[in-house]
């Protein structure tokens, strides 16, 4: 039974994720790999010679610009992707010292890249680059020699072969190819056969070979974004190539999908990996799917003599597997130690929404034990499988949790919520997004149900955040804006739906400064000038006493008291208007703080609306919660 190669070298890092993987043969001297990203990675062929101090610049964005901001979140490119997280470098490449590599470059076969060059764009098979950015200057063989070069591929003879041929190898070109004539045959077995048909079908072929023996094995991961990206009417199939001790694992992930999908299931086929048809295959493969693995760049070397799409695992789901269908909503769910009945009670809420096209994000921040597969097949079960679920190791913070969900959004807007707090009925979602769209709101809230758990069962509370609602009905912006940034009348950060790219770049700009105040950037906005809209409808039930603030202590209440001063010390820089208002109003405040002021303003915001409309509850129906958490619901 044929077995999948080994890599000879895997760099790790200290956390033990790798970070390259190179071939029989392949040397690096030195070099610094600029990223903290664990899904970056560098692949490098057999017999490459890499020299002494080289930087892989893994990180998306550049410095070439006018502005050094991250302009890209707002394009629409960054939306379809995060960037190309792996470098690959192929098969008898030689790279001269002090060369730098920007994220996401292929290097081809017997290329020479020489000293000081800056990649900024894939390298052809046997150029020679030079320069910043590099160029070619020229190439190594004519075309035709190339061709038979990349038909030969000494590099994958046996290592004894190469010792008994090094003289010829490192000799004539001419002498050389009057040796090794490139065979031409035409590979044919039951596998290219049911590709050659599916071709002329029309249909679109994708390989991978899954990474079962990896500890950081992605194929779990790869399978489902697949057959949650396409259905029986997409003309796709995805061929496995499998080693016979794979199978069986294989199998056991993909029968319950499959049997969970029924009829609607797209075309999934294995074969034996054999490196010897890889040539048959990749002939009518449209696309391959590279991992850690040491085996994928063996694959690569095929795949890219025939002009084959390369993905890279890790990429953005979009990325690897594209769709023509747009999604209108991104639900992200952001959780960390989450009471399962909760979290389940708010994924129903959501995959209930009709009227609206949606996808679902989970993104665990560090919680021990996550039941990913679990929480997926029956998210899978309810019908959605627009679903992804991102779970990190360990605790990075609310806010790193929410840009690494934006990194995997493909919705024109995005909703955040946690677990506990629902939609409010099974149309909201669709009815916000009709709404944002009439007003041309780029961010918008709708009203807020409290409620608490009281013993068996919930009881709504009479309150709101903002209390203040009249600024938003009469769309008085620079109000608004004086409430919620000096005054301190929040917008409740559940209540706020808003344009994926906006919310993607101010997110980003936080990242690093603050931790778990992911909400803050809706006070940014609206310093900005940013208008907010207000739906005047009953959008999310919120569970009043278990956010970090509250049931997390007095630590969380002062970290996120923390991030809530850096968030106003950024406005007040970038802001002096504020600034002078906040302290002008001081001045006059006959020696009452600030907290003071900000007490009396929400204390007479709630005392008039409740003069005015008796209660913030407006067409609360009671049944709608009752149906989600299995319990009887009243007012208190």
């Amino acid at each position: 039974m044929p077995q999948l190669p080994t890599p000879v070298c895997a760099i790790q890092r200290e956390n033990g994720k790798t970070v390259l993987t190179a071939g029989t043969r392949s040397q690096l001297l030195d070099g610094t790999i600029a990223s903290e990203c664990d899904d970056v990675h560098i692949l490098i062929g057999r017999y490459a010679s890499l020299g002494r101090n080289i930087v892989f610049d893994m990180e998306c964005g550049g410095s070439e610009g006018t502005a050094a901001y991250p302009f890209s979140y707002w394009s629409p490119s960054s939306a379809e992707g995060g960037g190309r997280r792996q470098t690959i470098i192929g098969n008898d490449v030689r790279i001269e010292s002090n060369v730098v590599f920007r994220g996401g470059i292929t290097v081809g076969n017997g290329a020479i890249v020489r000293t000081g060059a800056v990649l900024m764009e894939d390298v052809p098979p046997y150029a020679i680059v030079e320069g910043n950015p590099a160029h070619v200057v020229h190439y190594r063989f004519d075309a035709e020699t190339i061709g038979q070069l990349q038909q030969i591929k000494w590099w994958n003879w046996p290592e004894e072969n190469v010792r008994k041929n090094i003289d010829i190898l490192a000799g004539n070109i001419d002498t050389f190819l009057m040796k090794f004539q490139p065979s031409v045959h035409e590979i044919s077995d039951e596998t290219v056969d049911t590709l050659r048909e599916l071709k002329e079908q029309g249909y679109r072929v994708y390989y991978f070979v899954p990474d079962v023996d990896s500890p950081e094995g992605i194929w779990q991961k790869v399978i489902r974004a697949y057959l949650s990206a396409y259905t029986a009417n997409d003309k796709t199939a995805l061929l496995l190539g499998l080693s016979g001790t794979h199978a069986e694992a294989v199998a056991a992930e993909i029968q319950p999908l499959m049997h969970t999908m029924g009829e609607n299931a797209p075309l999934v086929l294995t074969h034996t990996w054999d490196e010897d048809h890889l040539g048959g295959i990749f002939s009518y493969a449209d696309d391959l799917i590279t991992t850690k693995d040491g085996i994928s760049s063996v694959c690569v070397d095929y795949a890219s003599h025939e002009n084959v799409r390369i993905s890279y695992g890790c990429d953005d789901k979009e990325q690897i597997f594209p769709r023509e269908k747009e999604i209108d909503v991104s639900v992200c769910v952001l959780s960390y130690q989450p009471d399962y009945e909760k979290l389940f009670a708010t994924l129903t809420s959501i995959v209930q929404q009709v009227h609206c096209s949606f996808e679902i994000i989970i993104g665990d921040d560090g919680t021990p034990n996550f039941p990913q597969a679990e929480i997926e097949l029956w998210l899978w079960q309810q019908g959605c499988r627009d679903c992804t679920i991102l779970h990190s190791a360990e605790n990075y913070g609310t806010v790193k949790n929410m840009m690494q969900m934006l990194s995997s959004a493909r919705g024109r807007y995005i909703k955040a919520i946690s677990p506990g707090d629902y939609l409010y009925r099974h149309d909201v979602l669709g009815e916000m997004l009709r709404y944002m769209e009439r007003e041309q709101c780029a961010v918008a809230f709708g009203r807020a149900c409290y409620y608490h758990r009281d013993g068996d069962r919930y009881q709504l509370l009479d309150t709101m955040s903002p209390l203040n609602l009249r600024p938003y009905e009469e769309k008085d912006n620079a109000a608004v804006r004086k409430a919620c940034v000096i005054y301190g009348d929040f917008i409740l950060g559940a209540l706020l739906m808003g344009e994926r790219r906006m919310i993607t770049a101010y997110t980003n700009e936080i990242v690093g400064h603050i931790i778990y105040g992911e909400d803050t950037i809706y006070l940014r906005m609206l310093a900005d000038g940013i208008p907010i809209g207000f739906w005047n409808h009953n959008f999310i039930w919120y569970e009043v006493g278990t956010g970090v603030s509250t049931k997390g202590g007095d630590a969380w209440r002062k970290r996120l008291g923390k991030d809530m001063d850096v968030c106003l010390f950024i406005i007040e820089q970038l802001h002096a208007e504020l600034r002078e208002e906040k302290e002008k109003i001081l001045s006059s405040a006959h020696g009452k703080t600030m907290r003071d002021l900000q007490k009396k303003y929400r204390t007479d915001a709630f005392e008039a609306y409740i003069a005015e409309h008796g209660s913030y509850l407006q067409d609360v129906d009671e049944g709608e919660l009752e149906r989600l958490v299995h319990a009887p619901v009243v007012r208190g």
